[in-house]
């Protein structure tokens, strides 16, 4: 037999690995080569794990804060107005509170009592009087003279049982008020001053005594006249021991 020919039936003589092996020389070599591909994928880095970091306790008590910017703006926007938001501006604002005070400042009358001797014994004299402001462009009527339809100015006081009154009342001088020559009355202006002489009763009681009454008037302008109406009056003295 020649070389050629050997060669040519020999396939390990050839060189033919994949040939020439018997079977169980390739199952030999297969395993080892799936052992090979099994310690190279076990010998390669694990792909990194990225943990997230611990949220701050207030981010944890408040998940609010973790919403992007723009649901943070939706929800502020959104949010409803308060109570107090929709009242001021569908509430209108409340009127000034009247008061005692100020109740009766559209009178155009005021009037105050005094007495000229604070301080007073048994049996003296002493005289109460009553000082009366009237608002320009007004007048109220005489306590003793004809005042035509309407109705004069008097006084009222409820005395004590130490006091007694001395005389009748007096006062300023008034004018004739002319704008109804049929029915003439007379009338004051501007102010007047009232009085009336008082005793005090033998025997009385010393202390602390009140005079309380009111004064009766009509107001009118030239144009019409109010309801009569009426304004207390009060003041204080002593009767000494």
């Amino acid at each position: 037999m020649s070389g050629s020919s050997w060669q040519r039936d020999n396939p390990t003589a050839r060189g033919d690995a994949g040939g020439g092996w018997s079977p169980w020389q390739r199952a030999a070599f297969a395993a080892l080569g799936g052992c090979a591909l099994f310690v190279s994928a076990c010998d390669a880095p694990a792909p990194a794990t990225v943990r997230p970091e611990p949220l701050p306790p207030a981010e944890r008590a408040n998940p609010a804060a973790l919403a992007p910017a723009s649901e943070k703006t939706q929800t502020a926007t959104a949010a409803p107005a308060s109570d107090e938001t929709l009242a001021s501006k569908t509430t209108p604002p409340l009127p000034p509170a009247v008061t005692k005070a100020n109740a009766n400042t559209d009178s155009p009358v005021n009037a105050s009592a005094t007495v000229d001797r604070p301080t007073v014994r048994a049996g003296d004299t002493f005289t109460v009087r009553v000082e009366v402001q009237i608002e320009s462009g007004w007048h109220i009527y005489a306590i003793d003279r004809p005042t035509g339809p309407s109705i004069p100015t008097s006084f009222n006081f409820e005395l004590p049982k130490s006091l007694a009154w001395d005389g009748d009342w007096t006062g300023s001088e008034p004018t004739l008020d002319d704008a109804h020559p049929d029915e003439p009355s007379f009338i004051y202006t501007g102010s007047a001053s009232f009085s009336r002489r008082l005793r005090v009763a033998p025997g009385a009681a010393p202390g602390a005594v009140t005079l309380r009454g009111n004064l009766h008037y009509q107001a009118c302008d030239k144009f019409s006249c109010r309801a009569p109406t009426r304004q207390p009056l009060e003041t204080q003295l002593t009767i000494a021991p």
